[in-house]
């Protein structure tokens, strides 16, 4: 009986030894020294200014260079306003526009970045002159030409028939 009780007895403190170590190992693993993740960006909030005034008001003085470009781009010729891409200003201002802002409008392409080395549209284009390879080899709507087969806009876009630009 002395020695049942003695191994119950060694058995129970092995255990308790080994739940301790245990908790230890976990505890030094929470606390160790890595470093936390970075945390999310701050959003961007616009310069403090009178936002009656139209976006050209300040912007042909103090950016002259992007409203040149958007006035000849695609979207200054149709007259597409800042707000559009860029926020209103007051509650949402994005210096850079997001790619799912072009899709809201332009939801007949599905873009895909495999392999091209870019995070989205603007890797590549210019988010104010909008040129593409089209208006450069010719102009849209023209047979397509051999360049096509193997442009980005071929490989990496699919139109997806739903009648969008």
């Amino acid at each position: 009986m002395k020695g049942k009780i003695s191994t119950l007895l060694i058995i129970f403190l092995l255990s308790v030894a080994l739940i301790a170590s245990l908790s230890c190992s976990s505890t030094q693993q929470m606390t160790s020294t890595k470093e936390a993740p970075p945390a999310p960006p701050v959003p961007a909030k616009h310069a403090d200014v009178d936002f009656s005034k139209s976006c050209l008001d300040c912007h042909k003085t103090e950016t002259p260079d992007a409203v040149a470009e958007w006035q000849s781009g695609m979207h200054g010729e149709v007259n597409v306003g800042c707000f559009i891409c860029h926020g209103d200003g007051k509650e949402e201002y994005y210096p850079e526009p997001k790619a799912e802002t072009c899709v809201s409008c332009h939801s007949g392409y599905v873009p895909t970045y495999a392999g091209l080395g870019v995070k989205d549209c603007f890797g590549c284009h210019n988010y104010h002159t909008l040129r593409f390879h089209a208006e450069d080899r010719g102009g849209f709507g023209q047979a397509a030409p051999d360049w096509i087969k193997t442009s980005t806009l071929a490989s990496n876009f699919q139109h997806d028939k739903t009648g969008g630009e």
